[in-house]
């Protein structure tokens, strides 16, 4: 029996990754890349797989499902349009890898609490005065919590930028893959567009709308401004990012946002976790991958 790992999306393959890489040579299949696992696996392999869309990469093979975000579930999503922890999952998938137990338990398979394996090679804290932005994707078919709070921000993107240069703040750009109308934004303001590997690696403090990654850097002992949008509303309650445990003080608007940036010593910033230990140790995907072989074993 071998595992592969498949995915389309390189954050998908950075998740998998950080476990695969850790399974016992005689046991790590093939990396595949969009196309069908089919192609490069026998029918007694399993496969690794990390976002719902990427679940038809493994045609009839068994697959072990790794939550690649942090365990936000949007609850007026109807059980046939969930795509966030708890399924609903195909037949053939067999096991579950996911950031807590309490997302572990939701589905009713075997799994373990991972942590976040894709944190493990970073250190504790970023480059002193490095700011990263980053906007989620149009995803507002999810939900209106799902969408990106960019239009309500991106007049004020500039002052937003040459306010952190002024407080003598390098700035970094990013961005979802999937956001792709915001292709020339950061080149346009001037900020070099980073992959998230750079997010990680260098920023101090992130400032987002709504992404796992914002948990990943608490993780890490990094801190984190939220920034929300009106049509975010705040009468339901999704759990983690909407409402009950946000990764960082949140602004409403850009001026809001302008002031705190200017006050940025004075910010409180609340400890936070989507995980079951507050500080990566750097072992997550060793954990993973040992109870992947395990269970593997017993098939």
């Amino acid at each position: 029996m071998k595992i592969h790992a498949a995915f389309t999306v390189p954050h998908y393959w950075d998740h998998l990754e950080a476990i695969w890489k850790h399974l016992p040579d005689e046991i790590r299949g093939s990396k595949i890349q969009s196309v069908h696992v089919r192609r490069h696996s026998n029918p007694d392999d399993l496969v690794l797989i990390a976002g719902f869309g990427d679940l038809k990469l493994a045609d009839d093979r068994r697959v072990v499902f790794v939550e690649h975000g942090a365990g936000q579930r949007y609850v007026d999503l109807d059980e046939r349009r969930q795509q966030y922890y708890g399924g609903p999952y195909p037949d053939n998938v067999i096991a579950y890898l996911g950031p807590r137990q309490s997302c572990v338990d939701s589905v009713g398979l075997p799994g373990f609490a991972i942590c976040a394996p894709v944190c493990d090679p970073y250190e504790l804290m970023g480059e002193e005065r490095v700011c990263a932005i980053t906007w989620h994707w149009r995803a507002r078919r999810v939900c209106p919590e799902a969408d990106t709070a960019l239009p309500h921000y991106i007049e004020h993107l500039s002052a937003i930028v040459e306010r952190l240069r002024v407080n003598g703040w390098e700035v970094l750009g990013h961005r979802h893959p999937r956001l792709r109308t915001a292709m020339t934004m950061w080149e346009n303001l001037d900020v070099d567009e980073v992959s998230v590997t750079e997010v990680r690696e260098r920023a101090e403090l992130l400032i987002s709308d709504n992404t796992s990654l914002a948990y990943e850097m608490a993780y890490l002992g990094r801190r984190n401004i939220v920034l929300n949008a009106p049509w975010y509303r705040r009468d339901v309650e999704h759990g983690l990012r909407f409402w009950s445990n946000p990764a960082g003080p949140m602004m409403d608007d850009a001026d809001e946002l302008l002031d705190a940036i200017d006050g940025y010593d004075t910010l409180t910033f609340p400890m936070v976790s989507a995980y079951e230990r507050w500080m990566s140790d750097g072992d997550d995907g060793l954990r993973a991958a040992t109870w992947l072989s395990t269970f593997a074993a017993g098939l």
